[in-house]
């Protein structure tokens, strides 16, 4: 059960028996603490409800460890999704065809349906025939193009036909003899990306590249891990291989020296003597199904995790799944210190804005979760209004000044020396231009610089302040009426 447990992880494909149906939900047992379910979310935008029944085995992708309720949030399209799409890769690797359905005609080729919604473009010049004898057919196709990345695939109907037709031909040519075979080289395996060796190195009997292996930690250091392949052969494991989701500003805070790890082989260095490996990779790239677990516009719970003033601030989603909010986005209105916002363990509401499948990183924003202020402004505010305004900042030669919550106004100052307000004073300004396509205001102010004229009667009422007071003015109207015997 332990090891059960230690393998149910967010990203994994699993195997899970259905328990029960409930109004769109689907309640499996992945062998788990806690049950799972696949929620009709998902299952009413799919056709494949009505055909589970208790007691199924199914085959499922963890997609959060906790939805919320105690449950495991799970997902059966994407685990298919990663089946079907897996397939495909490997018909491209092995240049086989593969079988899928022309489900559509668009300009300049059509769409095909290889299953679980992974299709691919078959463009006219590679389908050789006509649309009416192939549309909604199923017909063999040889994938010639595939960007992982992008999950963007290109078929062709004309060289999987011609490759089939040329078979028959070939296991009938007779057989060439032993003598001719010998000196023959066999061709390297297609499924091995180039970057792997078609030779095991001397140093590295027995290991090759995807080989997955346990290995121990000898040494967590900020750059990655140095682990032990074996009593002979170190490997290197590099911060970021360690997850698709995770930042890690110290591994050894995760992996301790002398834990014991899975990992795969990446590279095998015959120069440096050195195998460098992954942990991320084994279950492969998460990242083209990630806006289907958190989609754009969809609001989110984190907890802030490290502040980078002048950046933004690291937020952990959930167990293992950072995100990051830049300064930019974290206020309308603008600020100093990011700290004076948002501090470590902080627990915030988000606005997902962005998923980065190239640089695997989910984007948030915390002032996404309320509307600009600056729609509602221009529509009551004209230029040449005279409004208060509270002064937020005094700097070199301006004043900047708050005119309502999350719009700032700048009034320009001959000498910031002189002024005679102070930040956290509301004051009387003028609006003089209102720069819509750069969302600023400028404003005037009146009497906010000390002149030579105000600051000698300033000093003339300090100094003569006692000599003339208003019981005085009082008393001597009172006598002009005749009331002060």
């Amino acid at each position: 059960m332990e090891n059960e447990i230690r393998n149910i992880r967010e990203g994994k494909v699993v195997k899970g028996r259905v328990l029960k149906k409930n109004e769109g939900d689907i309640i499996v047992d992945i062998g788990y603490k806690s049950e799972g379910i696949v929620p009709k979310e998902e299952t009413l935008r799919y056709t494949y409800y009505d055909e589970i029944k208790e007691n199924d085995e199914i085959e499922v992708l963890v997609k959060r460890m906790d939805n919320g309720e105690g449950l495991v949030l799970l997902s059966k399209i994407i685990a298919e999704k990663k089946a079907v799409f897996s397939k495909v890769k490997e018909s491209f690797q092995t240049a086989q065809p593969l079988d899928g359905k022309v489900v559509k005609a668009v300009k300049g080729g059509f769409i095909i349906d290889f299953g679980a919604n992974v299709t691919a473009f078959l463009p006219l010049s590679h389908a050789r025939v006509a649309a009416e004898e192939i549309l909604n057919k199923v017909i063999p196709l040889k994938v010639i193009q595939l960007d992982e990345e992008k999950r963007n695939v290109v078929v062709s109907y004309k060289e999987a036909s011609s490759e089939k037709s040329r078979k028959p031909a070939e296991e009938n040519r007779p057989a060439v003899s032993e003598t001719v075979k010998a000196p023959e080289k066999p061709a390297p395996a297609a499924s091995l990306p180039e970057e792997a060796p078609v030779q095991i190195p001397a140093f590295a009997p027995g290991l090759k590249h995807g080989d997955r292996i346990n290995v121990k930690v000898k040494r967590a250091a900020a750059e990655g891990l140095e682990v032990a392949v074996n009593s002979e052969l170190d490997g290197f494991i590099q911060k970021h291989e360690l997850s698709y989701f995770r930042r890690f500003t110290n591994p050894a805070e995760i992996y301790p020296e002398g834990s014991e790890i899975e990992a795969q082989v990446i590279n095998i260095d015959k120069e440096n003597r050195k195998v460098f490996l992954s942990v991320k990779r084994l279950d492969g790239n998460p990242w083209p199904e990630m806006e289907e677990r958190y989609p754009v516009d969809a609001r989110v719970f984190g907890t802030i995790k490290e502040i980078k003033e002048g950046e933004g601030a690291a937020v952990e989603l959930e167990e293992n799944i950072d995100a990051f909010v830049g300064k930019d986005d974290i206020s309308w209105q603008g600020i100093d210190k990011i700290s004076d916002i948002l501090k470590p363990g902080d627990r915030k509401e988000f606005k997902i804005i962005a998923v980065d499948k190239v640089k695997f990183r989910i984007v948030l924003g915390l002032k996404a979760l309320t509307n600009s202020p600056w729609a509602s402004f221009v529509n009551i505010y004209k230029e040449g209004a005279v409004v208060d305004v509270k002064v937020s900042a005094i700097e070199e030669g301006c004043v900047i000044c708050e005119v309502i919550e999350g719009i700032t106004g700048r009034m320009s100052v001959k000498n910031s020396a002189k002024i005679t307000c102070k930040r956290g004073d509301t004051i009387k300004a003028k609006i003089i231009k209102i720069d819509k396509e750069q969302k600023k205001v400028f404003l005037a102010g009146r009497d906010i610089e000390m002149t030579e004229e105000k600051k000698q009667l300033d000093d003339y009422m300090k100094s003569h302040e006692h000599s003339f007071k208003m019981n005085d003015l009082i008393n001597l109207d009172k006598e002009k009426k005749g009331d002060v015997k």
